[in-house]
């Protein structure tokens, strides 16, 4: 199975917008202002959303769904 969370996480907080940096170490200023000139999403909810006991008791398919919601700002 392919797990997309993480390119999808990347995508919403501009990270695939700055080539092949590595951003596993902290970000110095300058690197910081490229992130948010390029951000092109605002993010909606700060967690993802994942499904209640009752849902996953219910469906068991969906314990594996996340939901991750953005705002598109051009």
């Amino acid at each position: 199975m392919f797990y997309c969370n993480r390119i999808v996480k990347n995508h919403i907080h501009g990270f695939d917008h700055l080539g092949d940096k590595n951003y596993d170490r902290p970000m110095n200023q300058s690197d910081f202002q490229v992130l948010m000139e390029h951000r092109p999403w605002q993010v909606i909810n700060k967690h993802v959303l994942v499904p209640s006991e009752e849902e996953i008791r219910r469906n068991p398919r969906s314990r594996s769904a996340k939901l991750r919601a953005a705002i598109r700002l051009r």
